[in-house]
């Protein structure tokens, strides 16, 4: 039968064998035409691409028809518009889910849209395709259904890395996410990241601050903190190696946060324990320019000057390498 097919297909699932699993969903899928979903979603798994799309076309057709017999079956509509998503239709998706809210204002659809326009902003930010100002329309209207969604809020961050045009409008639109109310710990430390980018310290320190009172989990945030205090105007050297020492007990395995600490040892001429800080980033951060430049910097003052040289050369070598990827 059609669930004794279902139940041997998840069998073969949980036990991570998807090959084996796709005949018999197959069979239960002729039968259980709600199964086209996962059928496809299987697919996709093994790389059987052209399947994958069969199978969800088979799959947007019946649930189609589900939820045109009963448009607030929101199970059915939620599915239909996780289909749509998988076949690159994303303003379908949209179409489907924002149907659902007007019809059912407490339902799913306010996290689920906030999410489908984030998968849009990915799969265009990867083909390339995407226009900046679109890219950024499509991160607010994620915002707008869910001003606490951290992937959108993470995209933001990232957003315009290395343009000043893009960073500027990015952080405009963080300013009136905060403006609204809106203020989860992820919010402050994407303001902070924008205005650490564009060398604004205050702002940056302020906002990342927050960020850190609000969540003290938060391993980036910390450690951008820990950054800002120890290269402002004024350091606080005290503090900020308080808390970036505290990251460290949790993650002391981030070779991202042992460069932070070897920076700030640097700064404050600690050379010996820099060095440790450093040669652990290093390890898991092999091709960072900056990296080998504060190591030969480091060898330099401990009067070491054969690996001082080594290093630079090795950050030489790397920078030009950079440079020949540019052209």
């Amino acid at each position: 039968s059609a669930e004794v097919q279902f139940a041997i297909s998840q069998y073969y699932v949980a036990i991570k064998q998807p090959k084996r699993a796709i005949p018999h969903l197959e069979r239960a899928a002729r039968e259980m035409k709600e199964l086209y979903h996962d059928l496809s979603r299987l697919h996709i798994s093994v790389g059987n691409k052209e399947m994958a799309k069969q199978t969800a076309r088979r799959a947007d057709d019946y649930l189609q028809k589900q939820v045109k017999e009963n448009p607030t079956d929101d199970y059915s509509r939620l599915m239909w518009a996780s289909v749509k998503m998988n076949l690159n239709d994303f303003r379908g998706s949209i179409a489907i889910l924002s149907e659902g809210l007007a019809l059912n204002s407490k339902g799913p659809y306010q996290a689920v849209l906030a999410q489908a326009y984030v998968s849009q902003y990915r799969r265009q930010s990867q083909t390339g395709k995407g226009n900046p100002a679109i890219l950024l329309i499509l991160l607010r209207k994620s915002l707008e259904f869910n001003p606490h969604s951290e992937q959108a809020l993470v995209e933001l961050v990232r957003f315009g890395e290395g343009n000043k045009a893009d960073i500027a409008a990015a952080k405009e639109l963080l300013e009136s996410i905060l403006a609204t109310g809106a203020v989860p710990a992820t919010v402050h430390l994407a303001l902070g990241v924008k205005s650490w980018e564009k060398n604004e310290m205050e702002q940056a320190s302020r906002h990342l601050e927050h960020a850190y009172k609000q969540d003290n989990r938060l391993g980036v945030i910390a450690n951008n903190l820990a950054w800002i205090l120890a290269f402002q105007k004024e350091p606080d050297y005290p503090r900020a190696m308080r808390i970036i020492d505290s990251v460290l007990k949790k993650w002391h395995q981030s070779p991202e946060f042992h460069d932070t600490r070897g920076q700030i040892l640097m700064k404050m001429e600690k050379w010996e324990q820099a060095l440790d800080d450093l040669e652990l980033a290093l390890a898991g951060l092999p091709n960072r320019i900056k990296l080998h430049k504060s190591l030969a910097k480091v060898y330099g003052k401990l009067k070491n000057p054969k690996l001082a040289k080594k290093h630079q050369q090795v950050a030489d070598y790397l920078k030009k390498r950079q440079e020949k990827k540019k052209q």
